[in-house]
């Protein structure tokens, strides 16, 4: 099985999860802690998930989004890049009302510190692959978000 953590369908084909009921969404359930049968799933997509918990509840779903993959199962993230937004906002590309009103998150997420909390919840860091470009077939990445895929090991 498939899923993907979004309050719209953007994966074709695929069971649509949010914390709140939606138009797109098929399942409502807590994102820290879903409750499927552990190994059970094949891949998750999470769409701007981390950076809209705080971050130790992001290590905990993590750890629980870990223990839900299948061995060799997948793990995509698509965050917003808080470096790129940084230096957005330092250089005047954006103001503060878009910083606001579009990238202000409990926590501020990097490649870097995703890739870390990753191995902290039992990913393997040598095994994510970073997407500098939107995954073919898939997933559109913005010029402001960065994505990567950990790989759950046996």
């Amino acid at each position: 099985m498939k899923i993907q953590l979004s309050d719209k369908r953007i994966v074709k084909n695929v069971m649509t999860i949010w914390s709140h009921e939606g138009p797109e969404v098929d399942l409502v359930m807590d994102l820290k802690n879903l409750t499927f049968r552990p190994g059970s799933i094949e891949e998750i997509y999470a769409f701007h998930v981390l950076d809209n918990l705080f971050p130790d509840e992001g290590e905990q779903a993590l750890r629980n989004w870990n223990r839900l993959l299948r061995t060799n199962g997948k793990l995509h993230v698509l965050n917003d890049d808080f470096e790129y937004v940084n230096r957005a906002f330092l250089g005047g590309d954006i103001d503060i009302e878009v910083f606001n009103n579009l990238h202000n998150h409990p926590c501020q997420c990097t490649q870097k510190s995703v890739v870390d909390a990753l191995a902290r919840a039992g990913f393997n860091e040598n095994n994510v692959v970073i997407w500098y470009i939107s995954k073919p077939d898939s997933i559109e990445k913005k010029h402001y978000e960065f994505m990567l895929t950990g790989n759950k090991n046996g």
